[in-house]
């Protein structure tokens, strides 16, 4: 039986749902779940709540799918164990449940059993064969795998899963693994990498009506501008009265005001952030920890121990390092105590988050104040040095495909786009490899020349050791150096080819590679570069088709057919398929 509403939910459209649903009094109970299930990804929780429940108590799987999001949306974590222990494990709703269950955990810091419960959702909709759906599991699971300390375990699980999750029909599991990614950099010390990827989730916004995306958007945004030292304000001041009292969100949104209260002495205020966290289901540990600090900031120094202590021995044993040794530095000020200070430094050392670990602002004191004490002041020093972000290497745009342009740091500069390319390309060659690359039409004087002159303007523009060489005179290598991150547009689109992720290959390609130029290695891989696409898009293609995804396949017929207007006609039978998409007629 068709669900009237149910393609516009699918498609992202929630108003549409709501609009033609609401205040119908035939509606049946799936449909009366999705009309609940649209109204909650609209923030909508007073009818939502009342109509998933109503189709749950009737038996419909439609109802117990949206009581599951309800009750994760509005943080209720023990209702919704209580509510997945009735489902069975081979049902469909077991891996939304979970999925729902591990997303909510984040956000209430329980961090171990999230990734638990990711892990086991990503597994079941592996096993049901819907890779879109375990993309959303596995961006979960790598964002914990950076909370747990892997770094770039998380950033390529992250990678992973954008390249399963589409931004058509919605873009909302997208921006979330984008946002995710973004947060992933950031606590990497990795900024100015992180502010571009928060800005392509923010681009997404406009295709998204789930109200969750503006909040992940906001809350990334808010510890972005707390880690580069600049003032942003907090997502609780900036929804206001739109943040409905039941939504989990308000747990992060709530914490991270606690911590400014304190931090600016606004004991007060922070007495009532307290009390708002401890009516939700914040994991116990963090609560005390915050409940610490705030009676080491009154003097209520046994209180504060007692609480610290607890606190830590929890963390330390959920490998959280970062907030273990936040709690062992206070319990050592507290106590006056060297040998907790010591502790706290060394636990401080196994975690790479050190944008937050900046961000507490630990007043550590130097090794003068025990200047007998060698041990101290080794650890304080690897701390120091621990706090220091990676170098940022110079970074070299290098765009070849629709037009041709060099920039170095975000600024254009003028340097032969055709010699890094092919450097980059093929790696490390003669000066005689480079002539007859870059100038086979020369005679052999007019070549070298040349190609002097282009190495002499990359070195000018771009600084003097972007080319190295090596070698004798007559045999001379000339390479691009490792000291600066060099980015070609053709090589994000190869890489996406090689993943599937169509979103990243056409937001890149607009045109051929090297338009202007006919030469033998840019034409064979202008040649490769468009054979690997034409699979994608075959690859691609087919499994939309099969899966009953038809804005899926005319969304990326149109994204092929703008990058290669001249393919549209005359192309082999199987693409023929998605270009017919096009037709007035569809």
């Amino acid at each position: 039986m068709t669900v009237r509403g149910w393609q516009a939910f699918r498609d992202g459209h929630y108003n549409l749902v709501v609009a033609e649903l609401r205040g119908r009094m035939d509606l049946t109970p799936d449909e009366l779940a999705l009309l609940g299930r649209a109204e909650l990804r609209l923030g909508l929780f007073y009818e939502a709540e009342l109509h998933v429940y109503r189709p749950h108590l009737a038996g419909s799987g439609a109802g117990t799918a949206g009581l599951l999001a309800f009750l994760a949306r509005s943080g209720q974590q023990r209702a919704l164990h209580d509510l997945l222990a009735q489902t069975p494990p081979a049902d469909e709703l077991a891996p939304q449940g979970l999925d729902a269950r591990a997303w909510t955990a984040l956000l209430l810091g329980d961090s171990v059993n999230a990734l638990a419960w990711a892990s086991q959702a990503a597994a079941r909709w592996l096993a049901q064969g819907r890779e879109q759906d375990a993309g959303v599991s596995l961006a979960v699971m790598a964002f914990l795998w950076g909370v747990g300390g892997n770094l770039s375990r998380a950033e390529q699980g992250l990678r992973m899963a954008l390249s399963v999750l589409p931004e058509i029909p919605d873009a909302a599991p997208r921006l979330r693994a984008l946002a995710l990614l973004s947060w992933v950099q950031g606590m990497a010390g990795r900024l100015t990498d992180a502010k571009p990827t928060l800005a392509q989730a923010e681009a997404l916004l406009l295709k998204v009506q789930d109200v969750e995306a503006t909040q992940i958007v906001l809350h990334v945004r808010y510890h972005l501008a707390q880690w580069a030292g600049e003032t942003a304000p907090n997502p609780l001041d900036v929804l206001g009265e739109h943040l409905h009292e039941s939504d989990v969100w308000r747990v992060p949104f709530t914490y991270s005001a606690l911590e400014s209260a304190l931090r600016d002495g606004e004991y007060a205020a922070a007495f009532l952030h307290l009390a708002t966290l401890k009516r939700t289901e914040l994991h116990p540990a963090h609560l005390a920890y915050l409940e610490g600090q705030l009676c080491a900031r009154l003097g209520e120094t046994e209180r504060a121990c007692e609480l610290l202590r607890g606190a830590a021995r929890v963390f330390g044993e959920q490998a959280d390092r970062l907030h273990e040794a936040h709690c062992q530095y206070l319990l050592a000020e507290l106590l006056d105590d060297l040998t907790l200070r010591k502790e706290a430094l060394e636990t401080a050392l196994k975690t790479p988050l050190i944008s937050e670990l900046r961000r507490l602002c630990w007043p550590v004191p130097g090794p003068a104040h025990w200047p007998a004490d060698a041990g101290y002041a080794a650890r304080h020093q690897a701390y120091l040095r621990h706090l220091q972000p990676p170098p940022s290497k110079p970074t070299v745009t290098i765009t070849t495909l629709g037009t041709v342009a060099v920039e170095l740091d975000g600024r254009q500069v003028n340097a032969p786009a055709e010699l890094l390319s092919l450097l980059l390309l093929k790696g490390k060659l003669t000066r005689s490899e480079l002539e007859l690359h870059l100038y086979p039409e020369r005679s052999a004087s007019a070549a070298e020349s040349a190609v002097k002159q282009d190495i002499y303007r990359v070195r000018q523009v771009l600084g003097r050791d972007a080319i190295t060489s090596s070698g004798t005179y007559h045999a001379k290598y000339y390479a691009l150096s490792p000291d600066y991150r060099w980015q070609l547009d053709a090589l994000r689109v190869l890489r996406g080819c090689e993943s599937f992720d169509s979103v990243e290959v056409f937001s890149v390609l607009r045109g051929p590679f090297l338009p202007a130029c006919e030469h033998e290695w840019a034409l064979e891989f202008r040649v490769q570069l468009e054979l690997m696409v034409e699979r994608m898009v075959e690859g691609l293609g087919d499994y939309y088709q099969k899966n009953d995804m038809p804005l899926n396949a005319h969304g990326l017929a149109m994204d092929f057919v703008r990058s290669y207007p001249h393919r549209l006609d005359g192309w082999h039978e199987r693409l023929a398929r998605l270009e017919a998409q096009l037709s007035p007629s569809t």
